[in-house]
């Protein structure tokens, strides 16, 4: 639930475009010509109040909780990996965005992984 909420937030391709093959009509209304090009921004609608409600500048995993209090599969390989490594921010390390098509960090994400015994 927290990976959900991270990509949320901070989606790594937060732009994406794409191109219609006829003629469509959007859910908005608007219309969009064959061979059109739409311009989708991950990190705006991550962020869209009418979307995720008041709190969507909030990090809150909770909101990824299935109608049936059951969460998502990713957990599955977050759990892999914390229950083999123990992850650790490089201490003093800054962490950024860095503005390009694909979110990346502007001096990268150090961490430190320790193979647990």
């Amino acid at each position: 639930m927290a990976l959900c909420e991270s990509l949320r937030l901070y989606p790594p391709l937060p732009l994406q475009q794409k191109a219609s093959v006829q003629p469509d009509i959007l859910p908005s209304g608007h219309r969009l010509a064959r061979n059109g090009k739409l311009i989708m921004s991950f990190s705006s609608v991550g962020r869209m109040e009418s979307v995720w409600g008041k709190d969507c500048l909030q990090f809150k995993p909770e909101r990824w909780i299935l109608p049936d209090g059951h969460g998502i599969q990713m957990k599955m390989v977050a759990a892999a990996i914390l229950y083999g490594y123990k992850v650790r921010l490089v201490e003093g390390h800054k962490v950024s965005p860095r503005d390009f098509i694909l979110l990346h960090a502007k001096e990268g994400l150090k961490a430190l992984l320790c193979k647990r015994i």
